[in-house]
Formats: structure tokens, sequence, C-alpha cells
């Protein structure tokens, strides 16, 4: 995760919400959990919304939708504490705009990050990650795509 964390990102975006993304992305890898369940979609992390964040004493989870459900389906996710600290050094950089529809992970014109973008900009990002998670991340990509 450090190389995520060395990351300069890109002129126009900076590496914060990168390194949010790739966290995310990992977040089941961070936990230990391997199921299928656990594995966050690109769909699901792109429709996070910054009110469904829900703290309970020492742990944090947020509303995500249910895979293959209704729009409105949604179940509450556990987000490592690791995933969190990305997020929140991400949203001081987070564009937004009036009216801004409340989507946890925008564009630099403040329009919600779409799934195949994410996937676009997860897909330059895995010659960063050391060895051990360079597999872990592709085959990531390869169970959501």
């Amino acid at each position: 995760m450090t190389a995520a964390d060395r990351y300069p990102g890109t002129r126009r975006e900076g590496p914060h919400r990168a390194r949010a993304l790739v966290y995310l992305c990992l977040n089941h890898y961070l936990w230990g959990r391997h199921g299928d369940a656990d594995v966050l979609r690109p769909g699901q992390i792109t429709a996070m919304r910054l009110t469904g964040r829900h703290q309970e004493q020492h742990r944090t989870t947020w509303d995500v939708p249910q895979k293959n459900a209704a729009s409105d389906a949604t179940r509450l996710q556990p987000v490592h504490h690791d995933a969190v600290r990305a997020i929140d050094e991400y949203l001081p950089h987070r564009a937004g705009v009036i009216p801004d529809s409340g989507h946890l992970f925008t564009t630099v014109n403040g329009r919600p990050l779409e799934p195949l973008s994410l996937i676009r900009i997860l897909r330059t990002r895995p010659p960063l990650l050391p060895l051990s998670l360079t597999s872990k991340f592709r085959q990531w990509i390869r169970v959501v795509c």
C-alpha cells in the first residue's frame, strides 16, 4: 500500500482520489476477507455517497448498492481504517458543483465518476504496486470486469 501512498497523481487530479480508489478496491484484501460478497465492484464504489458513512464505535461502514439488485437496495459494507483515512484525505480535494449530487467520487468538473472511468484510472496503476499486491489487484480487475 505504500506504493499507492507515494503515487504523485495526475496534473489535474492529484494523488488523493486515486489513492482512495486503490484502498477501496483492495478493501477486502486489507480486512483479510476473500469472499465474493466482500469485494467492492466499480459500480458500487462510484455509487457511494457522502451521506452513506456510518461511524459505529470502533469501525466505519458505508452504504453500498447491492450487486444485481434494485437501484435503492443497499447494504452496510465495513471499510478498513486505512481506506477511511485515504477517503478523509481526499475529501478536501473533492471537486463539487452546485447542486452537488452527493457522490463520494467526482471528476475534476464535479460530475459523478463513472464505473468505466474507475477501471481506466486503476488499470494504469498496477505497476506502482508491489508484486504481491499487483497480482491481487489484477485478480480484482478480472473478477469485476
